[in-house]
């Protein structure tokens, strides 16, 4: 996925909170632990979670979050970048395009990314026309598609992959502009709503690539090509993946 001689940054990021909405944060701890394994440091990940799940008192093994049935513990290691009230679509923002004094958090850790290196998004949560839900608050697609315009014309990034796990993800990027070539990967096309299962982002039996349900977007046009799996993150073959060019 990386250009030649640039870095990789991930930012992971579940947008609920509560035991009801297990599935998301399991979503982001499991694709955490695919990206660390896969040798991308922690300094170049971002995660963002409310982190409730892990002790919360309804879940019977302490410490412990799963992403599939009898599957091993995915929380040990995870970095706390972001957790509780400081999971808003404001700080996403700003640590996305590296603006430490837009973030309302002491010390934060933010995406540095320079114009040849590479950034992938995961957004896992709920969402509707136009938006993606944070906790207590909302991500609009409007604000997402303007920071993305302002990285390209900063020279913030070669190539970006989206991936967004939501009802309605489809309508988060319909306004992308066209001289911005995209691979937008998402559980939705616009306008359609979805019931999340829990465990989309998965690996192969050997734990190599990350496995996901994708939707295509060349940049040629607009060809769709929905829920076929694509590997991302993994050395030896992101290099399938097209994505922003500016």
């Amino acid at each position: 996925m990386g250009a030649a001689n640039g870095k990789q940054w991930v930012m992971l990021v579940a947008g609920s909170n509560t035991w009801d909405n297990y599935g998301d944060q399991a979503n982001v701890c499991h694709a955490y632990q695919i990206v660390h394994q896969n040798g991308i440091p922690d300094d170049q990940i971002v995660v963002m979670m409310y982190d409730d799940i892990a002790y919360n008192k309804n879940n019977p093994y302490p410490g412990n979050i799963i992403n599939k049935p009898n599957g091993p513990n995915v929380y040990p290691g995870v970095p706390k970048d972001y957790t509780g009230e400081d999971v808003t679509p404001d700080n996403f923002l700003a640590a996305l395009k590296g603006d430490r004094c837009a973030v309302k958090k002491r010390n934060p850790k933010v995406i540095t990314s320079e114009g040849n290196d590479t950034i992938f998004i995961y957004l896992t949560g709920h969402g509707g026309l136009g938006r993606f839900c944070f906790p207590n608050s909302t991500l609009y697609a409007s604000d997402l598609i303007e920071t993305i315009k302002d990285m390209a014309r900063d020279n913030k990034f070669s190539k970006m992959v989206i991936y967004m796990e939501s009802c309605y993800s489809g309508s988060m990027f319909t306004t992308l502009p066209n001289n911005i070539h995209d691979n937008v990967i998402r559980s939705r096309q616009p306008p359609q709503s979805d019931i999340v299962p829990n465990a989309t982002v998965t690996s192969s039996p050997k734990n190599e690539p990350m496995l996901i349900g994708y939707t295509h977007i060349s940049t040629e046009g607009r060809e769709m090509y929905s829920q076929e799996p694509m590997p991302v993150l993994h050395s030896a073959q992101t290099h399938e993946i097209n994505s922003y060019q500016h």
